[in-house]
């Protein structure tokens, strides 16, 4: 037997071998994928009710400790008595009205409602994201920022996880806010998993991101309330 063909059979024994081994390493993958899956956590606060009654216990759901809680809620009611006719009217004229009722209406498939109002009242200016202003808002357009934000990303990372923290709306909408969607994918803190004390820290949060806290609370009070105004008898999510 020459040496040639020993050469030959030699290098399809390896060729065999190395696609056995791809292929096992491939079933694995997928294995450790279906595994994964399987465990996935659903997000506990899908069937949250929006409406004024049940405004502290939703706060108090989204990880708010008790003076954002009363700050929030007092926010919610002066933003009724000054706005809610205005912003029913920018509702039921909003010039994308399924778009605009899939993501308030809860009937949308990928961010949950009290994430994707982001899309229409937070706007950004001068590099920041920053919540409307009801005074001088032009109506439920979705904001162009939204399009390329990694929001839906940040929602899996944070409330989709086994070991999910009591505040994860609280950080998760604060990621977004500031534009840190990569510090939170990275697994980095403030928004980390690590085990070492602050990894995930909300005071982190608000030290190194001035602002962030305010705005916060901001958009989550203009969220329930839009909410609440699109969920109502007669709203966007009825007719």
């Amino acid at each position: 037997m020459s040496w040639r063909l020993l050469f030959g059979i030699f290098a399809v024994v390896i060729a065999l071998g190395l696609n056995l081994y791809l292929l096992s390493a491939e079933e694995i993958s997928s294995s450790e994928q279906q595994v994964r899956h399987s465990k996935s956590v659903e997000d506990p606060l899908l069937d949250l009710t929006y409406v004024s009654g049940n405004r502290e216990s939703n706060f108090k759901a989204f990880g708010l400790d008790e003076g954002e809680v009363k700050q929030a809620t007092k926010r919610v009611g002066d933003l009724q008595d000054l706005y809610a006719d205005r912003l029913v009217r920018l509702l039921d004229q909003a010039p994308e009205p399924v778009e605009l009722a899939d993501d308030l209406c809860g009937t949308s498939r990928g961010l949950p409602s009290r994430y994707a109002a982001m899309h229409f009242v937070v706007a950004e200016k001068g590099g920041e994201r920053i919540p409307v202003d009801f005074r001088r808002y032009g109506g439920f357009k979705r904001q162009e920022w939204s399009f390329v934000a990694t929001i839906s990303a940040v929602y899996q990372e944070v409330e989709l996880r086994e070991d999910r923290q009591e505040d994860a709306t609280r950080m998760g909408i604060a990621a977004v806010l500031a534009a840190q969607e990569a510090l939170v994918l990275d697994n980095r803190t403030p928004w980390g998993r690590g085990l070492a004390p602050g990894t995930w820290s909300w005071d982190k949060v608000e030290s190194q991101f001035p602002g962030v806290h305010e705005r916060t609370i901001k958009y989550l009070s203009m969220m329930h309330l839009t909410l609440e105004l699109a969920r109502a008898d007669g709203g966007i999510c009825g007719n």
